[in-house]
């Protein structure tokens, strides 16, 4: 089963983003690849403050965000 930890990465700014400006932006956000989340289940729950939320992936690779 794959490590969570091992499984964020980086990511470096698209072209168009970094001639814009936005760098700063986009290098901090932190990727977690579907693989991971789906790797047990086809179905992960999300808790979003008080808030518990269903991210589905269907039998069309389509991602979808339900409350439960």
């Amino acid at each position: 089963m794959p490590s969570f930890v091992s499984d964020v990465v980086r990511v470096q700014a698209p072209a168009p983003l970094a001639a814009k400006g936005v760098v700063d932006a986009v290098d901090a956000l932190e990727v977690i690849r579907s693989e991971t989340l789906f790797a047990r289940d086809s179905r992960v729950l999300i808790q979003h403050g008080m808030a518990l939320y269903c991210l589905r992936l269907t039998r069309n690779n389509r991602l979808i965000l339900t409350k439960p």
